[in-house]
């Protein structure tokens, strides 16, 4: 969390408000569903993901910050992308992390 402190953002703040919102629940579940049946109708794209991943690490450089996590994520979303998991939900990604292809 101190990346996003360096990029304004509070990061107790942000994490409790993640954490505690009903919508969290919701993207828990839905995930979950997804991943039982390996199927990942597109809610928001694992491309939109990957560009967005994308644009959080380009900001965090441009302010000298390091974004280990961050930046490994976006990796492994341009990683499935070739796949052609790019339309799919950005769930899809557990595709490439439990191996399949």
């Amino acid at each position: 969390m101190i990346g996003f402190i360096g990029l304004g953002i509070m990061g107790s703040r942000m994490a409790e408000n993640l954490l505690n919102s009903g919508y969290s629940l919701i993207v828990y579940n839905r995930t979950k569903d997804y991943i039982i049946h390996n199927r990942f109708p597109a809610e928001f794209p694992l491309e939109h993901m990957h560009k967005d991943l994308h644009l959080v690490a380009q900001s965090a450089y441009e302010r000298g910050i390091a974004l280990p996590l961050a930046n490994l994520a976006k990796e492994l979303y341009g990683l499935a992308k070739p796949y052609g998991w790019g339309q799919d939900d950005f769930s899809a990604v557990y595709r490439l992390l439990s191996g399949q292809k």
